[in-house]
């Protein structure tokens, strides 16, 4: 399942950026760690802190930036079906597998390898960074790191160099056109165009990184617009209120996510059919709304109230 396009020049590439990490190994733990920084984790954790805490139409527009690169790539992963390079060249070794709970040549749960999500994320964050402060410095340092997590992705050897290259252009393309269309739309109906084309990838989509991404698309959006309607929460600058706040809704979301998994037997839920996916897909949309657009009532307890 899937198909193989290459240029010649990348496997060179990935076999020499490898050859280099086997003759000096310290690399290799230098590649996981920057790639790691590529990581959706961390970025959802910055995200959730300036959302609950004083920089909430921020972290809305970041979260816009970087779910809508990262539906997009995956939508155009299940067109391409490009095998990662790992898959597809004995000579390429796999130095840290994508998904490690899964089996590394379980394409559904691996995913495609055009383009690079962890490139193209990094790019948009990146760029969205850049269109809020136009902070030169910011812009100098982020493009050493968003350029090395690229190239980490290659040296790991779950990426071509044009994957890479793709990434970049996706990230920096989708949050520019965020950029001169958010604030020229209506909100609600910025949202349902938002859904509309995302649900599109209904019809072709295979993997589980597209299944998760709508989930959270639809459960942010519509947790904001409910949160928005009904309990407007204010923002605030104490930093362990803001803590506090993350750390519920990051429980919230994990509680609501394994609350719904517990009826289903593992092997359904790792099946990749038509109906594990959209499970997949009820599932963050449930732990998203709750906690974008539930969890905010809890703000009402005296020790989680806005205050300076």
């Amino acid at each position: 399942m899937g198909n193989v396009f290459q240029f010649g020049w990348e496997v060179t590439l990935i076999e020499w950026l490898q050859e280099t990490v086997a003759q000096l190994p310290f690399l290799k733990t230098f590649a996981v760690m920057i790639t790691t920084i590529g990581e959706p984790g961390l970025t959802v954790v910055l995200i959730g802190y300036l959302y609950f805490g004083y920089l909430k139409d921020t972290s809305i527009y970041f979260t816009m930036c970087l779910a809508g690169t990262q539906l997009f790539n995956s939508m155009i992963k299940n067109i391409f079906d490009r095998l990662r390079p790992y898959f597809a060249n004995e000579t390429i070794e796999c130095l840290k597998v994508p998904e490690d709970k899964y089996d590394m040549y379980d394409v559904s749960k691996q995913g495609y390898s055009f383009p690079s999500g962890h490139s193209s994320n990094a790019a948009a964050l990146l760029t969205a960074l850049w269109y809020k402060t136009k902070n030169r410095k910011i812009l100098l340092w982020g493009s050493i790191i968003v350029f090395l997590i690229g190239l980490s992705r290659s040296t790991l050897g779950v990426h071509y160099p044009s994957d890479v290259l793709c990434g970049f252009a996706s990230g920096i393309g989708i949050t520019t056109i965020i950029e001169y269309t958010y604030k020229k739309i209506e909100k609600k109906k910025y949202y349902l165009i938002i859904l509309i084309l995302s649900s599109l990838g209904l019809f072709f989509c295979e993997t589980n990184d597209y299944f998760s991404t709508l989930g959270l698309i639809y459960g942010f959006t519509l947790g904001n617009l409910f949160e928005e309607k009904y309990i407007k929460f204010k923002e605030t600058r104490n930093v362990l209120t803001i803590l506090i706040r993350t750390a519920i809704g990051g429980l919230l979301f994990f509680a609501v996510s394994n609350l719904i998994k517990l009826p289903f037997s593992a092997e359904f839920l790792d099946s990749a059919t038509i109906a594990s996916h959209l499970l997949r897909t009820f599932r963050y949309f449930c732990s998203t709304f709750v906690t974008i657009g539930l969890s905010p009532y809890l703000f009402k307890i005296p020790f989680l109230k806005a205050s300076e």
